[in-house]
């Protein structure tokens, strides 16, 4: 096959992916699901059309509300059980309505999962047991998304109970709603607020900034299995640089799209505008690629939080598989290095750790393998570096975006969703630190820039570490 129909046919994949990749999304995303499972549940359950079944309209608009208040949160679905026990009570819904109601709810979330979630991750993992592995770790998980059975029956539920209660145009169905929105407005209150430390970082030291800088974020790294595994490429990294010993703070949500965004922008998520991985959403404020030539590579929810100006190089998961996805996206990185002496910044998404932790969990052999992989691979990296006389003006950052709890991560719960890596080594970064200070993500893309001799991105909210 030749470089053009090789190339020609690359690109159809890519497109292929991404229309699939948004699908997914939309699917997953509770935001989304919800409305899809909730409205589709009450018109299979619903009473014969009358006058009283346009009162599902406000009751729509009225959970519409509620959730988005209290961000889908499972602080505010422990009021669901409580709205279902007031109805089936006060005589608005039978037993058998709300018997019917979950178990029809649980059909859906299953075949969703399977179909946008399980059968996707077996076909990138090439094993058939995925889909069932998802479909039982989802029991145990908690998220926004459909890899969490719990929330996304208590939201899809909310919606298609509260359709089928106001359908019987009783003014006793509207009753939970005032008290509802009162218990999203105080659960927003107590949503994550994940800044960064108000003291100002260190002085930096007068020395000429790094020629390029290199952003090696491990996506989805579960920092109390990685401080267990051997890791010696990443130790010796370590020793040859500066590491922050407590870690990073991710931001809420901690979802790669949102965190990511962080990490570029050095904003938290309402300011740059990527607030899940849905789709239709980018970044919206100046970001590090804004101020330097850059080029990012990963898969491909890299473009879709990417601006359309910035140059992403996506290597097509579904044709390659997660097993080596990371090591052919290295390879294009390595040619650039070499030949695009113009770039100053290269931001590489690693990708084979996540996906393995959402397909097979966080705590399995398969995920502490993955990791360990990934400092082999990351070691080669950086013999290469060294051989090819690149070492000594180039500075590296090893990072990740989030962590991962069971198998997903959003909510910031479990303490293994909240603290990730972070190790620098370069020109300017001291050998053999260790800082005990912590800071966030977000001080990523100010630490990036000041050792590029940049000034940091207009939103960013970071320190430089």
């Amino acid at each position: 096959m030749n470089r053009s129909l090789r190339s020609a046919l690359s690109d159809l994949l890519a497109g292929v992916e991404d229309v699939a990749v948004r699908v997914l999304y939309f699917f997953n995303s509770i935001d989304t699901y919800y409305a899809i499972a909730g409205i589709g549940v009450f018109l299979l359950l619903s009473p014969p059309w009358s006058a009283a079944t346009l009162w599902a309209l406000p009751a729509a608009g009225a959970v519409y509300a509620i959730c988005r208040i209290g961000d889908f949160h499972p602080w505010l679905s422990l009021a669901v059980p409580a709205a279902a026990a007031y109805w089936w009570l006060m005589g608005v819904l039978a037993p058998g309505t709300l018997a019917a109601a979950l178990l029809l709810q649980i059909a859906v979330f299953a075949a969703v999962q399977l179909l946008f979630m399980g059968i996707p991750n077996g076909l990138v993992s090439r094993d058939g047991s995925v889909p069932f592995r998802m479909l039982w770790n989802s029991c145990w998980t908690v998220a926004p998304t459909t890899v969490s059975l719990s929330m996304s029956v208590a939201f899809s539920g909310f919606l298609t109970l509260s359709l089928l209660a106001a359908a019987r145009g009783s003014l006793t169905a509207a009753a939970p709603f005032p008290l509802l929105l009162l218990w999203a407005a105080a659960v927003r209150k107590l949503l994550p607020r994940i800044l960064s430390d108000p003291a100002s970082g260190p002085a930096l030291p007068a020395l000429a900034p790094a020629r390029r800088l290199i952003i090696l974020n491990i996506d989805g790294v579960r920092r109390d299995v990685f401080d267990r595994i051997a890791r010696p490429s990443l130790r010796s990294f370590a020793g040859e640089g500066t590491e922050i010993l407590p870690g990073l703070r991710t931001v809420y949500r901690a979802l790669t799209n949102p965190a990511f965004a962080s990490i570029l922008t050095g904003a938290p998520p309402r300011v740059h505008g990527v607030l899940n991985n849905n789709l239709g959403q980018r970044i919206r404020v100046e970001g590090l690629p804004d101020l330097t030539p850059t080029v990012l590579y990963g898969s491909m929810h890299v473009r879709h939080f990417s601006k359309p100006e910035w140059e992403v190089k996506v290597v097509p998961i579904a044709a390659v598989s997660c097993w080596r996805i990371d090591e052919l996206a290295l390879a294009e990185l390595q040619r650039d290095l070499l030949g695009r002496p113009e770039v100053r910044l290269f931001v590489f998404d690693i990708s084979e750790a996540d996906f393995v932790g959402h397909a097979y969990g966080s705590a399995s052999a398969r995920y502490r393998e993955s990791l360990e992989r990934t400092d082999e691979r990351l070691g080669r990296f950086f013999g290469w570096l060294r051989r090819e006389g690149l070492e000594a003006e180039t500075a590296v950052i090893v990072c990740s975006d989030h962590g991962i709890a069971g198998i997903d991560h959003s909510y910031l719960l479990a303490p293994s969703e909240r603290i990730v890596p972070f190790i620098a080594r370069g020109p300017m970064i001291r050998r053999g630190a260790r800082v005990e200070a912590s800071g966030t993500i977000m001080d990523i893309g100010a630490t990036a820039a000041a050792n590029l001799g940049l000034r940091p991105p207009a939103p960013s909210a970071g320190r430089v570490v």
